[in-house]
């Protein structure tokens, strides 16, 4: 029973990790794309040459909007942090229930163990005790 415990907690520790690896990759992809943003950005800000009123005004309103998508993509990269700490906090637990109940089953294992050898032990010595008593004891005629 307890095995078939551990067993189903190890499942859950395998999920875990591999969720904690899904947010990872996530993180770092929502990381790439707010550096792209942010390029993008700073591109935007480098004046140009453009004499022309209406590009000015283009640059302007484009610069606007990229703002808006790195503010989003900030929070979008903080939140994804956030989900991954939590998710790192849940591994370490589900780690330690994991590891506690291999350490109870491999205990319980030995003793059973121990106990297997105790029993095969005091029957080897009966045996040898009655063998004795039979080799040594006076024979009736």
């Amino acid at each position: 029973m307890l095995n078939k415990f551990k067993n189903l907690q190890q499942q859950k520790l395998e999920q875990l990790s591999k969720q904690r690896s899904e947010l990872n990759d996530k993180l770092i992809g929502q990381e790439q794309y707010l550096e792209q943003l942010v390029q993008y950005q700073q591109a935007l800000t480098d004046v140009s040459s453009h004499n022309h009123a209406l590009a000015l005004q283009n640059q302007h309103g484009m610069q606007q909007q990229i703002a808006k998508v790195v503010d989003f993509q900030e929070q979008q990269v903080s939140l994804t942090q956030v989900d991954l700490q939590r998710q790192n906090q849940l591994l370490k637990q589900q780690y330690c229930h994991y590891k506690g109940l291999e350490i109870i089953s491999n205990k319980q294992a030995k003793l059973a163990q121990q106990k297997k050898q105790q029993q095969e032990d005091f029957a080897n010595d009966d045996i040898a005790t009655l063998a004795f008593i039979r080799t040594n004891s006076p024979q009736e005629k």
